[in-house]
């Protein structure tokens, strides 16, 4: 028969291990409750960085796509402006530029031409300075032909005739462009040329 001070060691021994089984059930639960507040602000930072940084090579990329895009548009359209130009130095004589240097004039056997700019309108263009387009026109002869697509404008013109002795004259076209809607990623593209004349003129 068991005896009153073993009855109490058993009653001690089945109340510890309650206290031992509570006090695991509360570690393993405080285990699993989730992060702690420092731990999500470290995983917050670390990911707006992360996503910082992805913008921003996301938006250089971006932005390097689009200026090389529209440098081959500009180009691309004013290609046929500047062989038109070309065909039509080499078959002519005594030219002539403006003392602005937007304007060449000069002589073919079929007539006297000129080629020109003319500004667009500020309401038309959208841009806050000043932008052209390029006519050829025959004097006294129908009306002027664009000779760039309305999608590219032009930032500047300038045309310089070189006149060695003894030799044919040069004439040397030099374009700033840009295509339209491509000016806030796009710097204008600068396109020079220099084409001979294959008659000597009429001087």
């Amino acid at each position: 028969m068991s005896s009153p001070k073993s009855k109490r060691s058993a009653r001690l021994s089945g109340i510890q291990k309650k206290i031992i089984m509570k006090n695991l059930l509360k570690q393993f639960r405080s285990e699993q409750s989730g992060f702690t507040l420092i731990e999500i602000l470290v995983a917050t930072t670390v990911f707006v960085l992360g996503s910082m940084m992805f913008m921003g090579i996301f938006a250089t990329i971006s932005g390097t796509t689009l200026r090389v895009e529209g440098n081959r548009l500009a180009q691309q359209d004013v290609r046929y402006a500047t062989e038109l130009i070309a065909r039509e130095v080499r078959a002519g004589y005594n030219f002539e530029v403006d003392d602005q240097g937007d304007e060449l004039r000069y002589e073919t056997k079929d007539g006297d031409y000129r080629i020109y700019t003319e500004e667009i309108d500020k309401a038309e263009s959208d841009e806050d300075f000043p932008v052209y387009t390029l006519y050829k026109e025959q004097d006294g002869v129908g009306l002027p032909s664009q000779l760039i697509s309305d999608e590219v404008f032009l930032k500047d013109l300038n045309f310089a005739v070189i006149q060695p002795a003894n030799e044919y004259p040069i004439v040397e076209i030099s374009m700033e462009v840009f295509r339209k809607g491509f000016k806030k990623v796009q710097d204008a593209t600068t396109i020079t040329t220099r084409v001979t004349s294959r008659v000597r003129g009429e001087n």
